[in-house]
């Protein structure tokens, strides 16, 4: 990132937050401090911040994104997509936040009354949609994560939300919902770092059946290494083929 790049941070469903890159600080000992992955070398400070966000639907639509919003990992927007926003001479702090600050009395800013919110006349037409929203197995999701202490089944990295408490995703191998339906049970799902969480979304890793070896895009380290498996778990090798053949890159496949 390059010091005053927008930042949008996302959570359950929607942008929760945001600001922009300030400066860059780069350590090679962060990384291992940090998040138990050497690396990592880099640090970002985040100016401007505002504890809100704009709705994901309207951004998705504004950068050209097609189907469901999602955000994947560390998700970063392609410069041809900020090229064609621009390109009708729209500001991104304005795509974002409108023009400028509002009064108490003009916003429903939910925390500090300075916060810059959208007005009625920014974006003046609106659409009632109801959101159909998958209820996930939390219960399963969470004990599976235990039984790893939240360690990466790809690269062994184990990271942590707060000194005590670790911290680590649930990915399905046949994704939730339309037009996947795979099923929210242990034996399709891996428990991963947020960056491999990441790659499996985007097609960039795989596993193997039956000896469960990895094959990766772009990092070779990682090609031919073996998926980590905690004897209380097992996954169904349909649901390992069905990541294979649908969801990765043609040349992993």
């Amino acid at each position: 990132m390059s010091p005053g790049d927008w930042l949008l941070f996302y959570h359950d469903g929607d942008f929760i937050g945001g600001g922009q890159a300030g400066r860059t600080v780069e350590d090679p000992s962060v990384g291992t401090w940090l998040w138990n992955n050497p690396s990592s070398r880099y640090v970002f400070t985040v100016t401007a911040y505002r504890d809100w966000g704009p709705a994901i639907g309207r951004i998705w639509d504004a950068l050209g994104y097609d189907g469901q919003p999602r955000v994947q990992g560390f998700m970063r927007v392609k410069p041809e997509r900020i090229a064609a926003l621009l390109s009708d001479g729209t500001s991104l702090e304005h795509l974002l936040y409108g023009p400028g600050d509002l009064s108490a009395d003009d916003a429903d800013s939910p925390t500090d009354l300075s916060q810059q919110r959208l007005t009625d006349d920014v974006f003046p037409s609106r659409q009632t949609t109801l959101r159909d929203r998958l209820l996930r197995d939390r219960t399963t999701a969470n004990w599976l994560k235990q039984q790893y202490n939240h360690t990466c089944q790809v690269c062994g990295h184990q990271l942590y939300q707060n000194p005590d408490t670790g911290y680590s995703e649930i990915h399905h191998l046949r994704p939730l919902g339309a037009p996947h339906h795979g099923p929210d049970v242990p034996e399709n799902m891996l428990v991963l770092c947020p960056n491999h969480h990441a790659d499996f979304d985007n097609g960039m890793i795989a596993v193997r059946p039956g000896g469960y070896t990895i094959v990766h895009d772009y990092d070779e380290a990682l090609t031919r290494s073996t998926l980590y498996l905690h004897e209380s778990h097992m996954i169904a090798e349909a649901f390992l083929e069905y990541h294979l053949n649908e969801i990765v890159v043609t040349s992993l496949g």
